[in-house]
């Protein structure tokens, strides 16, 4: 069994203050055997040291990364540094981070996993992964690179993301309060722990009538679409115009039925596009594979704060959760408005009372779309709003 609590602050210019805070939120807390941590929190709060003093308060190992936002029971916020610490008699919580990973992801993801893994006498569980925003690098090669080192075991987590620029550059992950803009860090679960995942997506009413098949691909490079170039294939739907997609096409969610996969479940993921290059090849955040067939969608605020609402109903039935860990898509944040934090406040309302959890912003969210005794079906996704429960 797992115990959870979380613990927060806003303090940006006294660390002995923030710390003191977080310390007194987690009196009386009951330390087990075994504790880990997550944070999330605005970069402002690595570079004023703030997030470093909070991790070396503790000592139990700490994961994390940049979130735009953050929600806990306690507090909704931007500028917010947030702990949700995880503690069991039963369970392992085993840390890590790779090299950098903005080439050799394989490798360096393998490097570093098999040996964390060497040290885990338990059967593994789960990992929760928080991989660098690269831009070259779609978040299924770290889902590959990570499921040659564990296998089909659920994999859970959120790529950073940060809103201080339009590509999310000053994005970064966290290791005991040590920054990167290129590692992964990660947190295995080994032992007594059967994790259970949500996802909120595009609704089919969001869906607009037009639909096309991915004819030629590689990797995360789309070359053509319905047999055509990508551009003239936009331009044909009424999405670009001279051979250009309009600013913010980023924005605009594809849903894929992923149906030639090797682990195909039936379930569609959302894909986003970022840009069409010189070469008039598209570049996505995701892998798109040939075969593929995809419809476009329209990721607005009212079927953004349904979706949600409606992934979270059922923990009022899961009388043994004991925590959750919620990752939502930062473009989910910005189909709010000027009224960004609308949805954390939906998912801090949805929250049990009694159930510890904490949710933050993601630039891309890593969660099975189904769960056996054989394999989770693990897979990247944009647009998404995720939740896992311990």
């Amino acid at each position: 069994m797992i115990k959870a609590a979380s613990a927060h602050t806003f303090e940006l210019e006294r660390p002995e203050i923030a710390v003191k805070g977080m310390t007194d939120q987690l009196a009386g807390f009951p330390w087990l055997k075994n504790t880990a941590g997550i944070l999330m929190c605005d970069r402002e709060f690595i570079q004023s040291g703030i997030a470093g003093r909070v991790c070396a308060a503790f000592d139990f190992p700490i994961v994390g990364a940049t979130s735009a936002s953050q929600a806990t029971h306690q507090a909704v916020g931007d500028m917010m540094l947030t702990l949700l610490v995880l503690t069991s008699d039963d369970v392992v919580f085993s840390a890590g981070r790779t090299g950098d990973l903005s080439d050799h992801i394989d490798a360096r993801v393998s490097e570093a996993v098999d040996q964390t893994l060497a040290g885990i006498e338990e059967p593994l569980r789960l990992a929760l992964v928080f991989p660098p925003l690269i831009q070259e690098n779609a978040g299924d090669f770290y889902i590959a690179a990570l499921e040659r080192c564990i296998g089909k075991t659920p994999i859970f987590g959120s790529m950073a993301v940060s809103d201080e620029t339009v590509n999310f550059a000053q994005s970064v992950t966290l290791f005991n309060g040590d920054a990167s803009e290129t590692a992964m860090t990660y947190l295995l679960l080994s032992g007594q722990v059967t994790p259970r995942f949500f996802i909120a997506s595009i609704s089919q009413q969001s869906v607009l009538p037009y639909a096309g098949e991915i004819t030629r691909a590689m990797g995360n490079i789309v070359q053509e679409i319905n047999g055509m170039p990508v551009a003239d294939y936009f331009e044909s739907v009424g999405l670009a115009q001279d051979g250009q997609l309009p600013v913010g096409v980023q924005f605009v969610p594809l849903l894929v039925d992923v149906k030639r996969a090797e682990d195909y479940d039936g379930v569609p993921v959302v894909r986003a596009m970022l840009r069409i290059n010189e070469d008039g090849n598209a570049l996505c955040r995701a892998t798109m594979q040939e075969g593929s067939v995809f419809t476009i969608g329209a990721c607005s605020r009212d079927d953004v704060l349904q979706s949600t609402a409606a992934s979270l109903y059922a923990l009022d039935d899961m009388a043994d959760a004991q925590a959750v860990l919620c990752f939502s898509c930062i473009v989910r944040r910005m189909a709010m408005g000027v009224e960004m934090l609308t949805e954390a406040q939906t998912v801090r309302s949805a929250m049990p009372p009694h159930l510890p959890f904490m949710m933050g912003y993601s630039g891309g969210e890593f969660c099975p779309t189904s769960v056996s005794e054989a394999r989770a079906v693990n897979r990247f996704h944009n647009h998404s709003m995720i939740a896992c429960v311990l």
